[in-house]
């Protein structure tokens, strides 16, 4: 019995060392890396649908390993100056606001108390459907919205869509892309098009506004697609800080309007790879 105890106390001083190890391991001050999800859900949906278990894998990996979890409110904090981040912060997340992340994300990140964002296209959360792959509806978004630790921004109302771009039939993002009419064989007019952005973000910040009560300041391009045009836009809508698929570390007191972000939730990354990249380009 006497053998078994010092065996359970080896084990647990062992572990309790190399957690230690890890904690007091610092990659990186005063930055913060973002990390993007789309989909969690047992089912093998897309390359950007992960599994419940992998991702409570990846934030395991990430607590074990030493990077303390942040939230987006202190991630702006970090960017304006007003809120020094932790060593090896990290911002968990989440893009087009998807069923499965309700299903299988949200009580992990529950379970680990670990806040998160999730980018919602505003036109869709009153669709039907019950498969992982379809939208939350309204009364998902603001349970998860209510639980404090997850935020709702915008990703657009109803711009989350490819459409033509040119007589060749190139497709590109509808935010920020003129689209080409390939009956008429014309392309929308540059007044036109900045008319039907603006008006869309103003409908996704109204929907956000009347669902949860607060405004939507931070807006997520769609498939990370945007130009000036777009920009000077979405800021006369009301949207301050606008979050891209461009890698990098958000720095403290940098003044960036723009987040920049990690791919995480893919089938073929592994997080260990994400860490390695994110600590070879610290700088």
């Amino acid at each position: 019995m006497k053998r078994l105890w010092l065996l359970v106390l080896f084990f647990f001083l062992f572990n309790f060392r190399v957690d230690a190890k890890f904690e007091k391991k610092i990659y990186y001050k005063d930055k913060i890396a973002v990390l993007t999800y789309h989909n969690v859900s047992p089912t093998p949906l897309t390359n950007l649908t992960i599994t419940p278990k992998r991702f409570e894998d990846d934030l395991l990996t990430l607590k074990r390993m030493g990077f303390n979890f942040v939230s987006l409110k202190d991630t702006i904090d970090c960017l304006e100056g007003r809120k020094r981040p932790p060593v090896n912060a990290v911002l968990i997340t989440f893009d087009d606001g998807l069923k499965g992340f309700y299903r299988y994300a949200f009580p992990i990140l529950r379970k680990y108390n670990i806040p998160s964002v999730n980018f919602i296209v505003t036109s869709r959360i009153n669709t039907k459907g019950q498969k992982d792959s379809f939208s939350m509806n309204e009364e998902e978004v603001k349970d998860a919205y209510s639980s404090g630790f997850i935020e709702i921004e915008s990703h657009t109302h109803e711009s989350h869509d490819y459409i033509y771009v040119n007589e060749s039939l190139k497709q590109g993002g509808k935010l920020a892309h003129r689209g080409y009419d390939p009956i008429s064989k014309r392309l929308e007019r540059e007044g036109d098009y900045e008319k039907r952005i603006y008006e869309d973000l103003v409908k996704s910040r109204e929907v956000i506004k009347n669902l949860l009560g607060r405004d939507s300041k931070v807006l997520c391009f769609p498939f990370g697609q945007y130009n000036e045009k777009v920009l000077e836009i979405a800021k006369g809508a009301g949207f301050e800080y606008f979050v891209t698929t461009e890698r990098g570390l958000n720095k403290f007191n940098s003044k960036s309007k723009k987040i920049y972000r990690y791919p995480a939730g893919y089938v073929n990354i592994k997080i260990e790879d994400v860490i390695k990249e994110i600590i070879e380009k610290k700088k």
